[in-house]
């Protein structure tokens, strides 16, 4: 595997992890907030979920995505400092 295919196949993931968060609403976080882990599948094609793209097929694991969430709140680090 390339160097360019998994950075591309990482930034991806994370647009899609965090664009996809900014539709769930905001709530208390709980302790079932850090263990949760959300596996999305990336076809090179595209899916309903996903957007197409020039990379092999891969999977990203996204790691509790509300509690990292909360924490950038917290900190007041916006989506955008890190996309």
């Amino acid at each position: 595997i390339q160097t360019t295919q998994i950075m591309g196949s990482i930034q991806l993931g994370i647009q899609h992890a965090v664009g996809g968060l900014a539709s769930k609403p905001e709530r208390d976080l709980l302790m079932q907030d850090f263990m949760t882990v959300e596996t999305t599948n990336f076809p090179s094609e595209g899916s309903n979920h996903t957007p197409a793209h020039h990379f092999s097929e891969f999977k990203f694991k996204n790691y509790a995505p509300i509690a990292f969430r909360y924490f950038r709140d917290l900190f007041g680090i916006q989506p955008d400092d890190f996309l």
